[in-house]
């Protein structure tokens, strides 16, 4: 194989060198020269551009007027999908060449963005600033926004691919070359999944891109990247909720006004769920004690105890019914005391406030983290509160082991071992109280007549039917 490949190189050079001595002057067989493949692929533009001989590839281009030297830096690719110009932009002074021998701007244009099928433009190719600067020089900014507009077979612009893979410079160098009005909508143009350019940068965890970023952005522009969703309803900031990147978020929400956190923030996924709901649902502490610090005063309650996901839950309950009690702890002392609202009166679809998820969660540090912030008599009180079936929070800790499978089970039909453990998280609950006041308790029903320990055994409908949904994108 390698004496191949060495053979196939020796005949390349041998046409190079045939070419180099031919002094013909007739422009046609000189293109079909200039436009015929060696056996690797290239023309010997590509060859002499990719070896960087920048006066060789004068001269075999000069000869040519400038349409015909434009057609042979773009028209023919080789078998890697390069056009010479593809090849030149990897190397400033090959580039500066070239462009040197392009004076018109519609040339310029072609010669950027080739029009014969390329799935790549020049540009996305190149991430040394030096060479972009040549190659835009002389494009107005409508040619410059044309070029960065341009897609790939992903459906990715520039932005995209610079906000993946391309140091912050490359990004901060196109959005200098367009006007301040076209920054918002280049930013927030989606990729073929919906993505904007900042939410991969987040989803890379790309810091320096968020820092520079903000150092560029107008404030509109800001609160306007960051509102901007895919294709899920999400943002940059859910992203990074998802990642658990604190120090994104940070970067993201550290530099905007008290109004501008709180707008970002309040924005919610075609689930309602919003950043502080993610980080909730998957037990990130550090990245919801972030979100709630970035809040204020009467900003962050109004937030935990507003912003409702589909089924209608707020922060507090999605953590209660997800186990995540050191999110449960972070939630309820943020707020001073009016932890109490948020976890009583508060309520979801089925009027069920975070008491009854946290009882249905089945998991001790989770109903302890809201329970034994109450006195006994308020216990007594607060454990009899019902939903809108009439259900307490003793029916719910009787759902822990529901499961799709006995959905509408009627008394006596589930497993019995799941049954021990649905009234053993009964017990628990009860615990709370004390025993002068179980039974009481233990004789309620809900509306169709059922006791907790009749429901333990089975007959609810679903877990959506109680309320419990999900909030990730």
């Amino acid at each position: 194989m390698l004496l191949v490949l060495q053979q196939m190189e020796m005949d390349s050079l041998q046409k190079l060198q045939a070419f180099s001595n031919d002094e013909s002057e007739c422009s046609g067989d000189r293109m079909c020269r200039l436009l015929e493949s060696l056996e690797i692929g290239d023309t010997v533009a590509h060859e002499y551009a990719r070896t960087n001989q920048h006066e060789a590839l004068r001269a075999l281009l000069e000869p040519l007027d400038e349409d015909n030297r434009v057609r042979v830096i773009i028209s023919q690719a080789n078998d890697r999908g390069e056009t010479v110009m593809h090849i030149a932009g990897q190397n400033v002074d090959t580039a500066a060449c070239i462009m040197s021998m392009v004076t018109k701007e519609e040339n310029k244009f072609k010669i950027l963005i080739p029009t014969d099928g390329q799935s790549v433009n020049t540009v996305m190719g190149v991430q040394d600033v030096n060479c972009l600067k040549v190659l835009f020089a002389g494009l107005s900014e409508q040619s410059a926004y044309n070029v960065l507009v341009q897609r790939n077979t992903v459906e990715a612009t520039s932005f995209h691919v610079a906000a993946d893979i391309y140091p912050w410079q490359v990004t901060e160098f196109y959005l200098n070359t367009v006007s301040e009005s076209k920054h918002i909508e280049l930013l927030n143009m989606a990729n073929r999944v919906g993505g904007t350019a900042l939410m991969i940068a987040v989803e890379n965890g790309q810091l320096e891109y968020i820092y520079g970023l903000w150092t560029v952005l107008s404030d509109e522009a800001k609160l306007a990247v960051l509102t901007c969703h895919n294709r899920v309803g999400g943002t940059a900031v859910m992203i990074a909720s998802e990642k658990n990147n604190v120090g994104a978020m940070k970067a993201l929400l550290g530099p905007l006004t008290k109004d501008q956190r709180l707008k970002v923030l309040d924005e919610q996924n075609f689930k309602g769920g919003t950043a502080l709901m993610i980080a909730a649902e998957k037990g990130f502490t550090q990245m919801a004690e972030c979100i709630i610090n970035l809040l204020d005063g009467r900003d962050r309650f109004n937030h935990l105890s507003k912003k409702r996901n589909e089924m209608g839950a707020t922060a507090l309950m999605v953590a209660a019914e997800r186990k995540c009690s050191d999110v449960i702890r972070a939630i309820l002392e943020s707020v001073d005391d009016e932890w109490k609202k948020l976890a009583t009166e508060d309520k979801n679809q089925v009027n069920a406030n975070a008491i009854h998820l946290a009882a249905i969660s089945g998991d001790d540090d989770a109903i302890n983290q809201i329970l034994r912030r109450f006195s006994q008599e308020e216990l007594s009180t607060i454990l009899r509160l019902t939903d809108q079936e009439g259900r307490t929070v003793l029916h719910y800790a009787a759902l822990t082991y529901l499961t799709s499978g006995y959905a509408m089970a009627s008394a006596g039909d589930l497993p019995e071992n799941l049954v021990k453990k649905n009234l053993e998280n009964v017990e628990k609950v009860k615990s709370y109280i004390p025993k002068s006041g179980r039974k009481s308790l233990e004789m309620m029903k809900d509306n169709q007549g059922r006791s907790a320990d009749t429901v333990a055994r089975g007959g609810v409908q679903s877990k959506k039917s109680i309320g419990i949904g999900w909030t990730s994108r």
